[in-house]
């Protein structure tokens, strides 16, 4: 090899020695440890959820999310997973043919004027796919005449029927 291959060679070797060298005496910084936050759970306030097609509103869990249909349809699903609402509102919903004993008689106010009564029907059903329980409240509103029909279980449910109220 020529000498001026060794020299290029020689200087390679030592400026790879020389930044080695201060890399490895070089000491990594003390960092100090991230501030620590406590978290403070918020209660979350439910949403008022107006479905004007079918002249109704009621809370919602703000946990939960609204996927809307056609017409007037609306599913709320919370995004943990778990509880499922099924709204929708149309001519002669027809009613399941259950014992007398699933179905529970429920009255709603109807704000106006005249103070009436809504009479709803509570049905305490099951899923044909899985046999699982499933409620299902089933009324006619007077101010529309369209036959409202909510469907769920769980907390979410009991809170949304015991909270519903007929728009003016």
């Amino acid at each position: 090899m020529h000498r001026n291959t060794y020299l290029l060679l020689i200087f390679l070797a030592i400026a790879a020695a020389i930044v080695t060298g201060v890399n490895l005496t070089r000491r990594p910084e003390q960092q100090a440890p991230p501030p620590t936050t406590l978290l403070t759970p918020t209660v979350s306030q439910p949403k008022i959820y107006e479905l004007t097609g079918c002249g109704i509103s009621f809370p919602t869990p703000a946990d939960h999310t609204a996927l809307e249909g056609p017409g007037t349809n609306v599913v709320f699903t919370a995004k943990t997973g778990g509880d499922t609402i099924i709204v929708t509102c149309q001519k002669n919903i027809p009613r399941p043919p259950l014992a007398a004993d699933k179905i529970d008689r429920l009255a709603f106010d109807l704000p106006g004027e005249k103070p009436t009564t809504v009479a709803a029907a509570l049905y305490h059903d099951t899923q044909a796919r899985n046999g699982a329980p499933i409620d299902k409240l089933i009324f006619t509103n007077p101010r529309n005449g369209l036959d409202i029909f909510i469907s769920g279980t769980g907390a979410s449910f009991q809170s949304l029927i015991r909270n519903l109220s007929i728009l003016q």
